[in-house]
């Protein structure tokens, strides 16, 4: 190249064959010489009659550093990325990219149009968004202690594999708030009128945002309580907030065969339900019954607190959100139901209401039905239980009713299931008498009649919710979505995600990967497949995510890909539901099909809208409908009962 310019400057441009410099001097710009061009300058510049200045001018607007053509394709891939509604965090990488480069070539109306495009896409910038989390729960620590923990656990969930100035601080942030929590006077008052530990306490009167923690901490002020307990505890107290991040590599401390002498009673019982949690979270749901769960089925405790332990069974069965097998049904049939009344007082409402949602869940109808009666028998001349027996009395006449006469399968079009949750603040176990109250729509989806609602509540409320509140969060998402979808709105589904994914609710952690998924699958089904590279990064750097979560996803030609499903792998509800819509939304839609059994009942309801069932089908199924009608057996052998 550099001869052919040379040859050309001799031919052309020397003086005595009447040449003309000020095309040479073109030549070397356009053809991004600059060097030779900057040379040839000194020399030729006045050519023409121009003025050198108009040259110099010429030159910083066409001959172009090589960062400069590179910022300039990036902000054309941003473009198109944009125009396209492409991958998020290519975006965000490109947008922080141009930013960064302080010689790029755009002014300052550019610079703010990449400042915006980096606000827009903060989720997938884990290291501002976490020091931005942290500096709000510095500012919240000294009056609202529980709002600065939640943002600490979401900042630890939400980038803990990435490295930022503010990470540095969350430990020792967290470890005042905790003791900010144990020093109130409500936590204080509350921990020594009941010692109950992590997923065994409770209070009737008010909702306690992270009261294993603050219990936690009140172990930590005491000297005669040993090291290991108070270690214990925090783990348990971290489980049962949801924030999975402090238990990683610590799994040993929770070894039952560990626990001090000095351990109350109700420390075996809630270590062995934290380390079933911990298989749920990675996917091994299953396991925990034949061995944590087991043994605590198995085991003896006092009469105080044998009530609280068992329905820590009923409790994981709802968690799992997969129908029991017979072995697993028959372990929560056993137990006769007047031993649900006894136990701590405090504890009744919450264990009632786990009890009958498990059995509900499970399909076990005429079970649930005649335990209500039983509790409503018991329980209807005792004061202060108004807002249990209210939903105790709205099961028996409304929700059985609805069963056993079939009114809906004359509905045209489904209608805004009935949902009588009580939005109270500081109603105690709100979270499990929304629970309940889902469990008992059964196949129905929900309308967005009260999404302001329930929204607002969620984000004022939920914060300090325990596991279940987040499983109630999630149940309310998948029939709000199914209703959406079979609307033909997957707009306002999407957005429903996103509200419910932006919550700083801890108890929502264990559901952020399926809800990640949910997303993808809606875009995916109308063919939108970049936002599978903005999940993959999003379950990379979350500290939630289990092995067989991330591997849904996989990176193939350079290109996030779903994984198939292999023929000789057990169904599993989000791979299918992923493959399947990926399938229908690029060009495959008559080889996509996806059947689902065995599943809870918002499951079904979503796989039936997303598998094209239309809004007539979805008003023609019972509020609650059995796999099969009358005493028959379900798929996997079990009974399946209908009430009476």
């Amino acid at each position: 190249a550099q001869l052919l310019l040379e040859l050309y400057r001799v031919a052309f441009f020397e003086a005595k064959v009447n040449g003309k410099p000020e095309l040479y001097l073109a030549q070397l710009l356009f053809s991004r010489n600059s060097k030779a061009f900057q040379a040839a300058m000194q020399k030729y510049s006045a050519a023409g009659g121009a003025k050198s200045s108009l040259w110099e001018e010429l030159g910083k607007r066409v001959n172009l550093s090589e960062r400069d053509n590179r910022a300039l394709k990036d902000f054309a891939d941003l473009v198109w990325i944009c125009q396209q509604g492409g991958s998020r965090f290519e975006a965000a990488k490109i947008a922080r990219r141009l930013l960064l480069n302080s010689n790029n070539p755009f002014d300052d109306s550019y610079k703010e149009l990449l400042e915006a495009v980096l606000l827009h896409c903060e989720e997938f910038q884990p290291d501002i968004r976490g020091g931005r989390l942290v500096r709000e729960a510095q500012e919240l620590l000294p009056d609202k202690p529980d709002e600065a923990l939640a943002r600490l656990m979401t900042a630890q969930f939400l980038s803990g594999q990435i490295k930022y100035p503010e990470k540095t601080q969350i430990a020792t942030l967290q470890g005042k708030a905790i003791e900010s929590l144990a020093s109130l006077p409500a936590y204080q008052t509350n921990f020594h009128q009941s010692f109950q530990g992590p997923f065994l306490s409770g209070s009737p009167y008010a909702a306690w945002p992270f009261h294993g923690l603050a219990w936690a901490g009140q172990l930590r002020m005491q000297a005669e309580c040993p090291e290991d307990l108070q270690k214990t505890a925090l783990l348990l107290a971290h489980l049962e907030a949801g924030n999975w991040h402090e238990v990683s590599g610590k799994e040993n401390q929770l070894a039952p065969e560990s626990l001090s002498m000095e351990a109350p009673e109700a420390a075996l019982p809630a270590v062995l339900y934290g380390r079933s949690l911990l298989r749920w979270r990675n996917g091994d749901e299953q396991s925990a019954w034949q061995d944590e769960l087991l043994r605590l089925y198995q085991l003896s405790f006092s009469g105080q607190l044998a009530p609280d332990a068992k329905a820590l069974l009923f409790e994981y069965a709802v968690l799992s959100r997969l129908r029991l097998n017979k072995a697993g049904r028959e372990m929560l049939l056993s137990f006769p139901d007047e031993f649900w009344l006894g136990g701590n007082p405090d504890h009744l409402r919450c264990r009632i209401r786990i009890v009958l949602t498990a059995l509900l869940e499970n399909q076990c109808y005429q079970r649930a039905f005649e335990m209500n009666r039983f509790f409503l028998s018991q329980l209807k001349d005792q004061n202060g239980q108004g807002d249990l027996l209210n939903e105790l009395n709205w099961l028996q006449k409304e929700v059985q009713a609805a069963l056993r006469k079939n009114r809906m399968s004359k509905e045209a079009v489904p209608v805004a299931a009935k949902l009588p949750f009580s939005l109270r603040a500081g109603a105690a176990g709100s979270e499990y008498r929304f629970r309940l109250q889902l469990a008992a729509l059964g196949a129905l989806p929900l309308s967005g009649v009260a999404d302001q609602q329930f929204l607002e509540f969620f984000a004022a409320h939920a914060k300090g919710w325990k596991l279940i509140g987040g499983d109630a969060i999630y149940d309310w998402l998948l029939r709000r979505v199914a209703w959406q979808v079979s609307a033909g709105d997957t707009n306002r589904a999407f957005q429903l995600c996103d509200q419910v994914l932006a919550l700083q609710a801890p108890c929502l952690f264990a559901f952020y990967p399926r809800i990640q998924f949910l997303r993808g699958a809606l875009l995916c089904r109308n063919g939108q497949t970049a936002i599978l590279t903005d999940i993959f990064f999003l379950l990379r750097n979350c500290t939630a995510a289990s092995e067989l979560e991330k591997r849904l996803l996989k990176v193939a030609d350079n290109k996030v890909q779903v994984s198939r499903p292999g023929t000789d792998e057990p169904p599993y509800y989000w791979r299918d539901l992923l493959w399947f819509c990926f399938q229908a939304g690029t060009g495959s839609p008559s080889t996509a099909s996806w059947e689902y059994h065995n599943g809870f009942a918002a499951e079904n309801v979503l796989h039936r809208a997303l598998t094209g069932a239309s809004k007539e089908d979805l008003a023609r199924t019972d509020r609650l409908q059995p796999t099969r009608t009358g005493h028959g057996r379900d798929t996997d052998g079990t009974r399946t009962d209908q009430p009476d």
